[in-house]
């Protein structure tokens, strides 16, 4: 056996290093480029540089081996040793030719990889001419097969690795893979070597093959690796230029991409058949599909239906996109092509106005749509109202508008809450929706109001309509546990003898709709111009009345309360009387309930609270105080929270004896018991009288005597002014005071007009009676006046 040359051997390491390296750099070339023709070059370059290098590694080692026998090289052998080399590199590095590298690829390179060093090594030892036999250590044999394919795999795994790091340098993963390599090489040479034996046994004489000696070999080695280093600097060369070259359109890519990258609308570039060419993350996001998804796949994936086209370049579209999920949705699309040579591309910008569209459709339900009901608002109602009108009067067809409110909703409110109310109402909607036929219109209008527009109706059709949907109303609301029996007031008017605008239409059905409710409710109501004169003498009113106080169209007048054995006064009564310089002498009958109606009950009871109470102290204060002094509450009144602290306060401003005060309230004020005990009890602590008035006419429960702190029941007129028509209605009398006298209240018999009926009370004892009988209501002059007469009588007698 021969023994090894260290300087030959650390040669053939470096040789392995180096063609390694110049190889790498060549495959990392071919890695980054994007023409096919270069491509083809660096892979083949590389592929014949790393075959070269096995080789000329191979025969230095070889030459760094003394053997003790001389040895030739048959040349067939040698050229096939690096054409199997050169060969299982290039199908090795072919491999990584891709855009995804994964883990199969690189075992697979790694494998060709180690059958190009096996190939040449075992090869080129076959091509040995000498007497002696080889003879193998197999195991040993697996032993270099098994070292050459896990360093090419660790080496394949480095150079990808730091192929594709952006920031890595572009030479140190090509010289860590072939530090790498080259061990791998060397390694598997020299474990080779060690599983060979050279047998000299048996006498071999050399074949008659023209062999190179190792003179030869060495010169080709040299020339093989004066080319190797020329090329390594020409490619060094080269990259350094076009280093050079790249760097300002590498900037400007960097630039380019970080834009796209950053931008939050979606931009595309495609080429002329559509085919993406770049994708950033934007559009990712807003697709779904990934970069390596949607790369040279057609735009049409994404904008199915659409084709670019250079007739619509710098226009702006909206296009319905399509999501990885098959999901659609709206998209705004600008787009501009460029040409380049005879290549035509396009670059896209691609946002998503979901969020938009859903903004402005939100904008339009707010504008048109009532959002508890989901029905047409009356912006809606109003514009559909006007098409319709138009319609009609082109072809001359009439248009109907029935405007529904319904009966006593405010209780519902009231009672369950407005939860349970505006679950009512969504309800209520529901059931008028599904009478409807697909031409006509409901739209809420405001609160518990709704309107019905029916085109091309006649009178005789809208009323059947309104017909149907007061028997739908005949079966209740099933809310939660609860049923809640409603009933609607229906106003109905016509286009065109009703009125030939939306407005017009809409006041006069309203219009109706209020007659409707004063003839009891759950009815519908054609407008007519009576109608019209009564809301327009109504509405005059409200408008009168509201400049009452500041006028000084009011008064107070009194009706006195006097006994009903010596017809001495015993108290007044304050009542509102309106002088209007407009309209006359207005009634109470007729003023108050539109008071209430509107609320102007609030500063009308009490400015005459405050007035009452003033000149019941000027009597006071002249010693013709007239007993007490009742003033009647209205429900409304009543109701307010801040009540007691308004008695309260008029009571201390006007210097008025809390006990000369008597309050009336009906029998609708009390019968909230939970609301209104509280404040008959706040009352009745200032040492005011609680009077019950008109008892009898309404819904009249002993509850309210037993329970609530009242001193005074008055009969009401109708009872008295019939009592001697009829047995029972003495009855009914004699009864109502018996109770009183047994729950110790004064009883006030009210409306009495005849002797005889003040004869009859006058059987009764405590009983206090005012009527014309004895006096109508008079002026405070009057009855100060009368106040004088009766104290000179007293004084008199």
């Amino acid at each position: 056996m021969g023994e090894y040359n260290l300087f030959l051997v650390t040669g053939s390491l470096l040789i392995a290093i180096f063609s390694s390296y110049a190889a790498l750099l060549l495959v990392k070339k071919m890695i980054q480029e994007n023409k096919r023709s270069r491509k083809g070059l660096w892979l083949t370059s590389g592929s014949l540089i790393f075959g070269a290098g096995i080789w000329c590694m191979h025969f230095v080692a070889m030459l760094a081996y003394h053997l003790i026998m001389p040895v030739s090289y048959h040349p067939g052998l040698l050229f096939l040793s690096i054409v199997f080399a050169a060969i299982s590199s290039f199908t090795a590095f072919l491999l990584l030719n891709k855009k995804v590298i994964t883990s199969r690829v690189i075992i697979f390179g790694s494998v060709f990889i180690s059958i190009s060093i096996l190939s040449m090594h075992y090869i080129g030892m076959e091509a040995m001419r000498m007497q002696a036999d080889i003879v193998y250590n197999l195991w040993i044999v697996a032993l270099s097969a098994l070292i050459a394919v896990v360093a090419s795999y660790a080496a394949l795994r480095i150079f990808i690795y730091f192929s594709f790091q952006k920031n890595s340098s572009a030479f140190i993963g090509p010289a860590i893979s072939a530090v790498i390599m080259g061990i791998a090489i060397s390694g598997m040479h020299y474990t080779g070597m060690a599983s060979a034996t050279f047998d000299h046994s048996a006498h071999h004489a050399v074949q008659d093959v023209t062999g190179l000696d190792q003179n030869t070999i060495g010169s080709i080695i040299a020339i093989a690796m004066l080319i190797i280093l020329s090329f390594v600097f020409i490619v060094i060369f080269y990259d350094k230029k076009m280093a050079l070259a790249n760097q300002r359109l590498t900037m400007t890519d960097q630039l380019y991409r970080s834009i796209m990258d950053a931008a939050n609308d979606a931009v595309i570039t495609t080429d002329g058949n559509g085919a993406v060419l770049s994708w950033n993350k934007a559009a990712e996001t807003i697709f779904g599909y990934g970069k390596s998804e949607m790369m040279d796949q057609p735009l049409s994936v994404i904008l199915p239906g659409y084709e670019l086209s250079s007739d619509n370049d710098k226009q702006t579209l909206v296009l319905k996109g399509k999501h990885k999920n098959n999901k659609t949705f709206p998209i705004e699309l600008s787009f501009s092509s460029v040409k380049n040579e005879s290549q035509l591309y396009y670059t896209g910008i691609i946002r998503n106005i979901s969020e938009r569209v859903k903004q402005q459709k939100k904008i339009e339900e707010l504008v048109y749509k009532d959002p508890l009901t989901n029905l047409p608002n009356r912006r809606m109602l109003n514009e559909e109202l006007g098409k319709m009108i138009h319609s009609a009067s082109n072809t001359g067809q009439e248009v109907a508008a029935a405007f529904i409110d319904m009966d006593r909703f405010k209780q519902v409110n009231d009672v369950y809450g407005h939860q349970t109310g505006d679950l009512l109402l969504k309800a209520m909607a529901d059931r008028m929706s599904h009478l409807l036929k697909y031409e006509d219109l409901i739209g809420r209008q405001s609160g518990d109001e709704f309107i019905i527009l029916s085109p091309a109706s006649s009178p005789f059709q809208i009323s059947t309509k309104a017909n149907a949907v007061l028997t739908a109303f005949k079966d209740p609301f099933l809310i939660g546990n609860t049923e809640i029996f409603m009933s609607p007031s229906i106003g109905i008017s016509l286009y065109p003898q009703d009125g030939i605008t939306a407005d017009e239409l809409i006041k006069h059905a309203d219009m109706a709709m209020y007659k409707a409710k004063e003839l009891g409710g759950a009815h519908f109501q054609f407008f007519t111009s009576e109608i019209n004169d009564e809301i327009s003498s109504k509405m005059k009113m409200e408008s009168g009345l509201r400049k009452a106080i500041m006028n000084e169209e009011l008064e107070v007048y009194y009706q006195p309360l006097v006994s009903i054995h010596d017809n001495q006064i015993n108290g007044v009564e304050a009542l509102i009387r309106w002088h209007s310089k407009e309209l006359g002498t207005v009634s109470p009958a007729d003023f108050i309930p539109l008071a209430e109606e509107t609320n102007l009950i609030l500063p009308i009871g009490e400015w005459v609270l405050r007035k009452a109470c003033t000149q019941f102290t000027e009597w006071k204060k002249s010693n013709y105080m007239p007993g007490h002094l009742a003033v009647n509450i209205s429900s409304i009144q009543f109701k307010q929270e801040d009540f007691p602290q308004l008695v309260r306060k008029v009571l201390e401003e006007t210097g008025m004896p809390p006990h000369c005060l008597v309050l009336e309230v009906t029998e609708t004020v009390i019968q909230d018991v939970e609301k209104s005990l509280p404040t008959l009890h706040s009352l009745k602590e200032m040492g005011i009288k609680l009077s019950l008035d008109d008892f009898g006419t309404g819904y009249s429960s002993l509850q309210y005597l037993k329970d609530f702190p009242l001193d005074i029941i008055k009969i009401d007129k109708s009872f008295v002014q019939s009592l001697l028509i009829s047995p029972k209605n003495q009855a009914v009398v004699d009864m109502i005071i018996n109770m009183a006298e047994q729950l110790e209240m004064e009883v006030i018999a009210e409306g009495v007009e005849s002797e005889d009926q003040r004869k009859y009370l006058a059987t009764r004892e405590s009983i206090f009676y005012q009527g014309y009988l004895y006096s109508p209501p008079l002026t405070f002059e009057e009855l100060t006046s009368q106040l004088v007469s009766q104290s000179v009588q007293r004084l008199a007698e």
